[in-house]
Protein backbone atom coordinates (compact mmCIF):
# COMPACT_ATOMS: atom_id res chain seq x y z
CA UNK A 1 0.00 0.00 0.00
CA UNK A 2 3.04 2.44 0.68
CA UNK A 3 3.79 2.34 -3.29
CA UNK A 4 0.60 3.88 -3.73
CA UNK A 5 0.70 6.46 -0.89
CA UNK A 6 1.90 9.16 -3.41
CA UNK A 7 0.66 7.64 -6.80
CA UNK A 8 -2.13 10.03 -8.51
CA UNK A 9 -4.53 8.61 -11.07
CA UNK A 10 -7.03 10.19 -13.46
CA UNK A 11 -9.89 8.59 -12.09
CA UNK A 12 -10.30 8.23 -8.27
CA UNK A 13 -11.35 4.49 -9.03
CA UNK A 14 -8.15 3.90 -10.80
CA UNK A 15 -6.30 4.67 -7.31
CA UNK A 16 -7.50 0.74 -5.61
CA UNK A 17 -7.74 -0.68 -9.38
CA UNK A 18 -4.12 -0.11 -10.18
CA UNK A 19 -3.32 -2.43 -7.13
CA UNK A 20 -5.77 -5.43 -7.52
CA UNK A 21 -2.34 -7.31 -9.47
CA UNK A 22 0.31 -6.33 -6.59
CA UNK A 23 -2.31 -7.96 -3.98
CA UNK A 24 -3.92 -10.76 -6.64
CA UNK A 25 -7.22 -9.53 -5.70
CA UNK A 26 -10.08 -9.02 -7.94
CA UNK A 27 -12.66 -6.45 -8.08
CA UNK A 28 -15.49 -5.97 -10.24
CA UNK A 29 -14.62 -1.86 -11.43
CA UNK A 30 -17.28 0.07 -10.62
CA UNK A 31 -16.87 3.64 -11.90
CA UNK A 32 -18.92 5.91 -10.72
CA UNK A 33 -18.30 4.68 -6.54
CA UNK A 34 -15.24 7.30 -5.74
CA UNK A 35 -13.32 5.95 -2.95
CA UNK A 36 -15.49 3.31 -1.95
CA UNK A 37 -13.60 1.10 -4.58
CA UNK A 38 -10.16 1.58 -2.06
CA UNK A 39 -12.66 0.28 0.65
CA UNK A 40 -13.17 -2.47 -1.33
CA UNK A 41 -9.87 -3.13 -2.02
CA UNK A 42 -8.79 -3.39 1.21
CA UNK A 43 -11.97 -5.33 2.35
CA UNK A 44 -10.95 -8.07 -0.74
CA UNK A 45 -6.87 -7.90 0.70
CA UNK A 46 -8.22 -8.63 4.40
CA UNK A 47 -10.04 -11.52 3.22
CA UNK A 48 -6.97 -12.51 0.81
CA UNK A 49 -4.20 -12.71 3.84
CA UNK A 50 -3.55 -12.60 7.61
CA UNK A 51 -1.07 -9.93 7.15
CA UNK A 52 -1.87 -7.35 9.62
CA UNK A 53 0.42 -4.57 8.53
CA UNK A 54 -2.86 -4.10 5.95
CA UNK A 55 -3.76 -1.87 9.27
CA UNK A 56 -0.56 0.40 10.23
CA UNK A 57 -2.04 3.25 8.38
CA UNK A 58 -1.82 6.76 9.67
CA UNK A 59 -4.29 9.86 9.55
CA UNK A 60 -2.13 11.73 8.26
CA UNK A 61 -3.74 14.56 6.48
CA UNK A 62 -6.79 15.77 8.61
CA UNK A 63 -5.05 18.72 10.75
CA UNK A 64 -6.49 17.18 13.63
CA UNK A 65 -7.07 13.29 13.58
CA UNK A 66 -10.14 12.23 14.82
CA UNK A 67 -10.34 10.53 17.84
CA UNK A 68 -12.18 7.44 16.62
CA UNK A 69 -11.89 5.73 12.97
CA UNK A 70 -12.48 2.71 11.71
CA UNK A 71 -9.74 -0.19 10.91
CA UNK A 72 -9.40 0.99 7.03
CA UNK A 73 -7.35 3.43 5.90
CA UNK A 74 -9.40 6.23 3.58
CA UNK A 75 -7.08 6.32 1.07
CA UNK A 76 -3.67 5.08 0.04
CA UNK A 77 -1.99 8.48 1.41
CA UNK A 78 -2.27 6.98 4.62
CA UNK A 79 0.16 4.27 4.42
CA UNK A 80 3.36 6.93 3.41
CA UNK A 81 5.27 5.98 6.53
CA UNK A 82 4.35 2.34 5.91
CA UNK A 83 7.46 1.68 3.25
CA UNK A 84 9.77 -0.22 5.83
CA UNK A 85 7.45 -2.65 7.82
CA UNK A 86 7.98 -5.94 7.86
CA UNK A 87 6.44 -8.82 9.36
CA UNK A 88 7.60 -10.09 12.48
CA UNK A 89 6.75 -13.93 13.89
CA UNK A 90 5.94 -13.08 17.93
CA UNK A 91 4.59 -16.36 18.58
CA UNK A 92 6.99 -19.05 19.20
CA UNK A 93 3.85 -22.07 19.83
CA UNK A 94 2.89 -21.88 15.83
CA UNK A 95 -0.20 -20.60 17.13
CA UNK A 96 -1.81 -17.86 14.05
CA UNK A 97 -2.43 -15.15 16.78
CA UNK A 98 -2.62 -12.94 13.63
CA UNK A 99 -5.92 -14.87 12.29
CA UNK A 100 -9.15 -12.15 12.00
CA UNK A 101 -12.61 -12.75 10.17
CA UNK A 102 -14.69 -10.36 8.44
CA UNK A 103 -18.17 -10.24 9.93
CA UNK A 104 -21.14 -8.40 8.56
CA UNK A 105 -18.88 -4.99 7.81
CA UNK A 106 -16.98 -5.99 10.99
CA UNK A 107 -13.94 -7.55 12.13
CA UNK A 108 -13.13 -10.19 14.28
CA UNK A 109 -10.03 -10.78 15.51
CA UNK A 110 -8.32 -14.11 17.37
CA UNK A 111 -5.37 -12.19 19.40
CA UNK A 112 -4.21 -10.82 23.07
CA UNK A 113 -4.60 -7.54 23.27
CA UNK A 114 -2.69 -5.02 25.65
CA UNK A 115 -4.13 -3.49 28.27
CA UNK A 116 -3.30 -0.18 29.74
CA UNK A 117 -6.28 -0.08 32.47
CA UNK A 118 -4.74 3.32 33.49
CA UNK A 119 -5.92 4.58 30.65
CA UNK A 120 -8.65 2.71 30.00
CA UNK A 121 -7.55 1.53 26.21
CA UNK A 122 -6.52 -1.38 24.74
CA UNK A 123 -3.52 -2.03 22.34
CA UNK A 124 -3.99 -4.64 19.07
CA UNK A 125 -0.47 -5.69 18.47
CA UNK A 126 -0.06 -5.62 14.39
CA UNK A 127 2.92 -8.00 14.00
CA UNK A 128 5.30 -5.59 12.33
CA UNK A 129 7.88 -3.38 12.91
CA UNK A 130 9.59 -0.83 11.05
CA UNK A 131 12.85 -2.58 9.63
CA UNK A 132 15.26 -0.84 11.36
CA UNK A 133 13.46 -0.44 14.87
CA UNK A 134 12.88 -2.92 17.79
CA UNK A 135 9.36 -1.41 18.63
CA UNK A 136 5.96 -3.11 17.41
CA UNK A 137 3.28 -1.79 15.30
CA UNK A 138 0.12 -1.66 17.46
CA UNK A 139 -3.12 -0.13 17.34
CA UNK A 140 -5.01 1.71 19.80
CA UNK A 141 -8.70 0.62 20.65
CA UNK A 142 -11.14 2.03 22.41
CA UNK A 143 -13.85 0.00 24.01
CA UNK A 144 -17.48 0.93 23.45
CA UNK A 145 -20.86 -0.78 24.12
CA UNK A 146 -20.82 -2.25 20.07
CA UNK A 147 -17.50 -3.77 20.87
CA UNK A 148 -13.94 -2.13 19.77
CA UNK A 149 -12.87 1.05 17.72
CA UNK A 150 -9.59 2.27 16.46
CA UNK A 151 -8.60 5.30 18.73
CA UNK A 152 -5.24 5.93 17.65
CA UNK A 153 -2.15 4.59 15.70
CA UNK A 154 1.05 4.22 18.35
Amino acid sequence: MSWAAHRQTTRTEDIAYCLLGIFDVNLPMIYGEGMKAFLRLQEAVALATADLSLFAWVDSKTPMPQPVRGLFARDPSEFWQCHQLENINMNPNNYDSRSFTMVNRSIEFRTKVGVNAKEGDYHLCLHCRESRGNGVAVIRLLKTSGGFVRHAMR
